[in-house]
C-alpha cells in the first residue's frame, strides 16, 4: 500500500502519502504459522466434500497466498460463503 501511496504521490495525484501515517495496532501480531503440506492435502479434501468451488478457492489461496479478502474481491464471493471455510 505504501508503495502506491508513494507513486500517487510523486504523480500528484495526491497530496501525502496517507500511508506512512498508518500505525499496526499494538499487540497485533503479523506472524501466521503455514500449514503443513499434509495439513493442506487434507483441507483440500475437506474443501472438495463441501464445493468444487471450496475445493478450487483452497487450492488458490496455497497456491497465491492470497488472504480470504483478496480470494473474495478476486471471485465476487460472499462473505457468508467464506467466513464458514476460512
Amino acid at each position: 500500500m505504501s508503495g502506491v501511496c508513494n507513486w500517487a504521490q510523486r504523480q500528484q495525484f495526491v497530496p501525502t502519502n496517507v500511508a506512512k501515517l498508518a500505525r499496526v495496532p499494538a499487540g497485533v501480531s503479523e506472524r501466521h504459522d503455514s500449514p503443513t503440506v499434509e495439513q493442506l492435502g487434507a483441507l483440500i479434501v475437506v474443501a472438495d466434500q463441501v464445493s468444487a468451488s471450496a475445493g478450487m478457492l483452497v487450492r488458490i489461496a496455497a497456491a497465491t497466498g492470497a488472504r480470504c479478502g483478496e480470494l473474495a474481491a478476486c471471485g465476487g464471493l460472499m462473505w457468508t460463503r467464506i467466513d464458514s471455510w476460512c
